[in-house]
């Protein structure tokens, strides 16, 4: 017998869910610094920004912590280097009016904390 299709709820777009208060690091940004930032705002990672305003790549407390060695709540063995050696680089972005059910896919499929969105026509973050 022919059953219903189960009722998926309503569809949630990426506007509707996003942060707004995004943290932004500029590719120059040393790994110490980018460190506190993340620290600083409980988040796990940060879009980076080039001056120019796009965005060309995502740093996460995992890739920095490549790079620092972290013993009892202090910085030790900290080897000179910036956001941008360290970062996912091209990074992939969504529109604001993405289904989050396609953004999960996405995540999961290439193991990302989480995806910047960008209004695909200005370039600009949008949160």
């Amino acid at each position: 017998a022919d059953q219903p299709a189960p009722d998926r709820g309503p569809v949630y777009h990426a506007y509707q869910v996003m942060s707004r208060r995004v943290l932004v690091l500029p590719p120059e940004t040393g790994v110490v610094a980018a460190w506190r930032a993340l620290a600083g705002r409980g988040v796990g990672q940060a879009p980076v920004r080039a001056t120019d305003g796009a965005i060309v790549g995502l740093v996460t407390r995992a890739h920095l912590l490549q790079v620092l060695n972290e013993e009892d709540g202090y910085l030790r063995d900290v080897l000179a280097r910036t956001v941008a050696q360290v970062m996912t680089t091209p990074v992939v972005t969504v529109d604001p009016v993405a289904d989050v059910r396609r953004i999960a896919r996405v995540m999961l499929e290439y193991h990302l904390p989480a995806l910047p969105v960008v209004d695909e026509a200005t370039g600009a973050l949008e949160g």
